[in-house]
C-alpha cells in the first residue's frame, strides 16, 4: 500500500507544479482504496482511523478558511496520507513536510523576492515528508 501511496503522491507532485492543483477525483479515488485497504486489513473500525479523519477534517477546513494559502487539495492530500499511514506517521509526515516547505519559502521570500503569503505548491513537500517516514520508520 505504500508503494502506491508514493506513485499517487509523485503524480500529484507533477500536477501541484504544474497547474497548482490536483484533479478532485484523484483524493477521492486514493481514500476510496485506503479505506478498502483497512477494511481487509481490519483497522476501519479503530481510533487510529477516527483521528485521521478528524486530522483530514481539520486538514479540509484549513484548506476552505485559509483564503488559498493551504488549498483544498492539500487538505484531501493529507486526510489520504493519513488513511494509508495512520495517525501517528501521518502527524510524522506532515511535521517533516513543514519543516521541509520551511527554507524553501524563505529562500523564495528572501532571494527570489516573492511577496509574503504567496503560495508554493505543498504536495512535493508531502511527498518527501511521507518518504522520509516510511524511511525512517
Amino acid at each position: 500500500m505504500e508503494i502506491l501511496l508514493l506513485f499517487w503522491l509523485a503524480v500529484s507532485t507533477v500536477q501541484d507544479i504544474r497547474r497548482r492543483e490536483i484533479a478532485s477525483w484523484q483524493p477521492i479515488a486514493a481514500a476510496a482504496l485506503a479505506l478498502v485497504g483497512r477494511f481487509f486489513d481490519g483497522t476501519l473500525l479503530c481510533w487510529d482511523t477516527a483521528g485521521v479523519m478528524a486530522l483530514g477534517g481539520l486538514a479540509l477546513g484549513l484548506g476552505a478558511f485559509s483564503g488559498g494559502r493551504f488549498g483544498l487539495g492539500d487538505g484531501a492530500v493529507c486526510l489520504c496520507i493519513g488513511l494509508y499511514l495512520g495517525l501517528s506517521l501521518s502527524l510524522t509526515a506532515l511535521v517533516l513536510a513543514l519543516f521541509l516547505a520551511a527554507p524553501v519559502s524563505l529562500y523564495l521570500l528572501a532571494v527570489r523576492g516573492r511577496p509574503a503569503g504567496s503560495a508554493i505548491p505543498f504536495i512535493p513537500f508531502l511527498l518527501a515528508g511521507t518518504a522520509l517516514t516510511l524511511l525512517l520508520n
